[in-house]
């Protein structure tokens, strides 16, 4: 008898959340995804219960804003509980391994006790450029709402196997140098930047050096993708 209350209690939720939230109904009859990420999202509408919400990022089909009392109180550091909320919904976002590629990159103190924790994603080391997940978690150490853009199952693309770069960060730095014109080289100043990424959006998911020319009145920077393997400059309109 209490199971079958108990049973009728979570159909009861599930259908006023999607009721309530068309994206939610479509996500659950999504063949994008798997039955694990399934298993994560019922979890997190169950023990949010009426305060549940979720957008998806129709390009990744991965969750863009996740709000509601998603997890319990708990008195450990902002850290953990940010990293233990992803370890426990790494299928949902498409994650194989969260605890080695997602990494903290600023804890921020806000008014009333919160706190909110940024995560940037990594790929054999190198970081997915544009890939984060932003966690706010209140003074009860309770996540109240999660940010994220991430591209799932990147691993595949690669076969498992890091890319690695032909070009040294000197080497893209004079190829794209080699496009500025001398007036655009005269404003700006000379001691430019490379740091490689993978491209997440772009087909074949490439491995390039991002050079960051600032200006000399640093109001504004020039940047230019240069592939780290063939060498070409990619245009990051397209």
């Amino acid at each position: 008898m209490k199971s079958t209350i108990q049973a009728a209690m979570l159909l009861a939720i599930i259908i006023n959340l999607t009721t309530a939230m068309p994206n939610l109904a479509s996500a659950h009859s999504s063949p994008e995804l798997d039955r694990k990420a399934k298993d994560e999202l019922q979890a997190l509408a169950r023990s949010s219960g009426a305060t549940f919400r979720i957008s998806w990022n129709e390009q990744t089909g991965t969750p863009s804003a996740i709000s509601g009392r998603l997890t319990s109180v708990s008195r450990h550091t902002t850290e953990w509980i940010a990293t233990q909320f992803i370890a426990r919904n790494k299928h949902l976002f498409g994650l194989k391994s969260p605890e080695k590629n997602m990494k903290i990159k600023a804890v921020k103190a806000l008014p009333g006790g919160t706190r909110t924790v940024h995560l940037e994603r990594y790929l054999f080391d190198t970081p997915v450029y544009g890939d984060y997940i932003k966690l706010t978690i209140d003074v009860q150490g309770v996540v109240t709402a999660v940010e994220s853009l991430i591209y799932p199952q990147l691993e595949k693309q690669l076969f498992n196997r890091p890319a690695h770069s032909v070009l040294s960060s000197e080497q893209a730095i004079r190829k794209a140098q080699a496009q500025l014109s001398p007036a655009q080289m005269a404003q700006l100043q000379q001691q430019p930047t490379a740091r490689l990424y993978y491209l997440p959006f772009r087909a074949g998911l490439p491995l390039v050096y991002e050079v960051t020319f600032l200006h000399r009145n640093q109001l504004f920077a020039e940047r230019m993708w240069i592939h780290a393997v063939m060498g070409h400059s990619l245009d990051p309109a397209l």
